[in-house]
């Protein structure tokens, strides 16, 4: 049930060793994460895939970095800036002048069937376009996380689910059906022109039409302008956290809607529980009023029976009387 991800890149100066741990997918590495942070499936592992420039070949990100150090002191005559240095400029501001990020990671969203070929495409147009080079590419599927129906239930239950998902060391579930992949590709470039010494510098609007490159050549929808939203890209962490906080805010709204649903769906039986008990006194009255008219009715046929039998008897005696008269008047 993966998501629609929108293209984007973002590119940060590259944590060297953070950086090689994670794509290399080292065993310690893998052991030391928090799978409610971030999840890797290693019977995904296979869909992963790895391009080396063939100068890189053998070579770590740090010997590169130390071949680039060497290599801008010698066609500038000046050591490497590495740190950021403060200063102050003609009007008296504090400013500050960055140090150079000479290697850089870019971390790319990706559809699932987005290949080498497509990033090795997008990478030779960024190429071509402002010189920039992509040493490797890691192209990650097997990261992720379990959609946790348990949460649904913890929210509506009142439990806060960002804090018992993140105190779990396990996920609460790893039914694949619930998995929820995170594709993406993780992209070195080297950031420096070997012909000057000198890094590349690309400008907000470079940094724009980057987005818009990546939309292009990979086929997919790009995500909202920086101009746009007035919001900066989050760190995968404070992303991750963000969007708990929004599925948790989501779940808290489904709950509320539910628990109201459920307090007039109650309130709803209640009524109509009173309603049968009134429907039911009202039967018992009823009842009990056709069983006294039925019992009178039966008092009464029996009354107009005796009555009639009476009248009948009376009749037959009045008949013989008549007779008997009759008799007597014919002797006299």
């Amino acid at each position: 049930m993966a998501t629609t991800a929108k293209a984007s890149e973002h590119i940060k100066p590259c944590n060297i060793s953070q950086s090689e741990r994670h794509n290399r997918r080292d065993a310690d590495y893998i052991a030391s994460l928090n799978p409610a942070m971030l999840y890797i499936r290693k019977d995904l592992a296979h869909l992963n895939e790895v391009y080396v420039a063939p100068d890189m070949e053998g070579v770590s990100l740090q010997q590169h970095y130390d071949d680039i150090r060497v290599m801008v002191k010698q066609k500038t005559g000046r050591a490497m800036q590495e740190k950021d240095v403060k200063f102050t400029d003609k009007k008296g501001k504090q400013r500050v002048r960055q140090g150079c990020s000479p290697i850089r990671e870019g971390v790319v969203n990706i559809k699932p069937d987005t290949t080498m070929e497509d990033l090795l495409r997008y990478v030779k147009r960024v190429h071509e376009r402002w010189g920039i080079r992509a040493i490797q590419i890691h192209i990650h599927k097997d990261e992720g996380h379990y959609e946790v129906m348990e949460q649904r239930e913890q929210c509506q239950a009142g439990l806060n689910i960002a804090e018992s998902r993140q105190n779990s060391a396990e996920p609460a579930t790893e039914d694949p059906a619930s998995w929820e992949p995170n594709y993406h590709a993780h992209i070195i470039w080297d950031w420096m022109d070997h012909d000057t010494g000198k890094s590349f510098k690309l400008n907000a609007e470079d940094m724009s039409a980057i987005q818009d490159l990546v939309a292009e050549t990979l086929d997919m929808q790009r995500g909202q302008k920086k101009s746009e939203t007035g919001i900066d890209h989050l760190e995968r962490n404070d992303f991750i956290i963000q969007k708990q906080e929004s599925k948790k805010k989501q779940l808290q709204e489904e709950a509320k809607k539910a628990i109201a649903e459920k307090e007039e769906a109650e309130a709803e039986v209640e009524a109509a529980k009173t309603e049968v008990a009134d429907l039911w006194k009202e039967h018992d009255y009823l009842t009990s009023a056709n069983r006294t008219k039925a019992e009178r009715s039966n008092r009464l046929d029996l009354d107009i029976r005796t009555k009639t039998n009476r009248s009948q008897s009376l009749d037959c005696t009045i008949e013989a009387k008549k007779q008997e008269v009759s008799k007597l008047s014919a002797k006299a």
